[in-house]
């Protein structure tokens, strides 16, 4: 399953938010709306909207086919919630078609657990027997329904830090026990946009920091001073943010490893926190409040954009994060090298796109490792990222996928060969078209197609004009003839 899972698609994202165009599905859907359309009439327009612009994309070009789904997801997110309850109900219904299941798929555990909970307590059978089958294909190997539909623990993370400080501080000196509990009450009383109290607590967060380098008692600490940083951010204070972010600079930590310290700051960057650091990462402020946090952000922004991608739905926030990310996978792509081994495709797939677009050359051996993936759609990003990192040495990658088992991989496959301008290609792909499979063979007649070189025009020629034949031989001639067509 796909975008939904956040999926970002296959694109390289823009960092901008485009405005709705009046012929999206975007505009399509706001139009119903504006029209005053209940929500079974907006559902049933929208899903015969959708059946009918699958009838006018080629069946072989999956790009396309990709990017109409894609295109009324994103459209399906800008309707009220009961609208899109109908939409959805009508899509499972309708399961049986191919670009309907397409649609479905879209969708990832935490939106379709939302959704469930739209058609009341006992939730949609339809969609439960949908995640049943889902479950057992191995779609989100990752997700577990039950604990997405759990109750969370609401207790406030700084609430249970402050009482660890309180308890850390009273037990360093008995005679200063009033002492510490004014320190932190005003630690707890804190609010970023009050200067002289951030300053005083600052200061008083500096004091801890020291005085717990190198004991067990550093861990709370830090992750105090790391949940002001991201506070902070997420009320859009970035003056605030530098100055929290300052309090560590000077502080002697001893041997802590600054991985140690990162990963608090990364633990502390949640929703709006997240955003505000995709915003300085993807159009810096050159001096100024967040140029601090901008700076350092690479440090640690990767697993919060990595986290807030895997469950979002909005394109124009996906596309955000997602270029945000691609800047880490410039600066510090071994952050990200750990979540290729997620278990949900989904996150896998981001990763992927990200080192991709990185220019980072050195990772194409770890993005080449997860090119056998169970699923198809990473498989295709895979191809992807390799071939923007690696150009014409990814040409034997991009060979040994022309015979994957999933249709839409061997021709991104094809395509993507038949972009490299090596000509010593050529006979390589003209041997398979006698020695391979069939529909390996058949891939390989496509990008023979695609390929201007006169050895490719040759070969096409020479199985096109074969006799009329039967089986295997005439499936190829059939080929040749239309990748002949498509060259004029």
């Amino acid at each position: 399953m796909a975008a939904g899972d956040g999926d970002p698609g296959p694109d390289a994202p823009e960092t901008t938010t485009r405005a709705i165009d009046d012929d999206s599905p975007a505009g399509f859907v706001l139009g119903m709306l504006h029209d005053g359309a209940d929500p079974a009439t907006v559902a049933r327009r929208f899903v015969e909207e959708y059946e009918r612009s699958h009838l006018l994309v080629d069946l072989d070009d999956a790009w396309g086919m990709e990017e109409l789904v894609h295109a009324f997801v994103d459209g399906f997110w800008y309707l009220p919630e009961p609208h899109r309850a109908a939409i959805f109900s009508l899509m499972l219904e309708r399961s049986d078609r191919p670009e309907n299941t397409a649609f479905l798929d879209q969708f990832g555990g935490m939106e379709l657990a939302q959704m469930n909970r739209a058609f009341g307590s006992g939730g949609h059978p339809l969609l439960a027997e949908y995640l049943r089958v889902a479950a057992r294909e191995g779609g989100r190997p990752g997700d577990d329904m039950s604990a997405l539909l759990a109750a969370v623990d609401d207790q406030s993370l700084t609430a249970r830090i402050v009482g660890q400080v309180a308890s850390v501080l009273g037990s360093r000196d008995d005679s200063g026990a009033s002492r510490s509990e004014t320190a932190v009450g005003r630690l707890s009383s804190h609010h970023p946009g009050d200067d002289e109290r951030r300053r005083s607590t600052t200061n008083l967060l500096r004091g801890l920091l020291a005085l717990s380098a190198g004991t067990e008692r550093l861990e709370p600490v830090l992750a105090t001073w790391a949940g002001r940083v991201g506070a902070a951010l997420a009320e859009g204070d970035l003056r605030a943010a530098d100055e929290w972010l300052g309090a560590i600079a000077g502080v002697d930590l001893g041997d802590t490893p600054r991985e140690e310290v990162a990963g608090a700051l990364s633990g502390a960057m949640q929703g709006p926190a997240v955003d505000a650091l995709a915003r300085l990462l993807t159009a810096p402020p050159p001096d100024g409040p967040g140029s601090v946090v901008r700076r350092a952000a690479p440090q640690f922004a990767g697993p919060g954009l990595v986290a807030e991608l895997a469950d979002e739905h909005h394109a124009g926030r996906r596309k955000a994060l997602l270029s945000a990310l691609q800047v880490v996978a410039h600066l510090r792509p071994q952050d990200l090298l750990p979540h290729l081994s997620d278990d949900r495709w989904y996150v896998v797939r981001n990763v992927v796109v990200a080192l991709g677009a990185s220019r980072r050359a050195e990772v194409a051996g770890s993005v080449a490792r997860v090119a056998g993936h169970p699923d198809h759609r990473v498989r295709i990003e895979v191809l992807r990222a390799l071939y923007r990192l690696e150009g014409e040495r990814a040409a034997d990658e991009l060979c040994r996928h022309l015979g994957d088992p999933e249709e839409t991989v061997a021709a991104e496959a094809a395509r993507l060969v038949a972009a490299i301008p090596d000509p010593a290609l050529d006979p390589r792909l003209i041997r398979l078209t006698g020695e391979a499979d069939l529909p390996e063979a058949l891939a390989a007649i496509t990008a023979l197609g695609r390929r201007d070189t006169p050895a490719a025009a040759e070969a096409l020629r020479r199985l096109a004009q074969r006799p009329l034949a039967f089986g295997r031989r005439r499936s190829l001639r059939k080929a040749a003839r239309r990748a002949m067509e498509a060259r004029r």
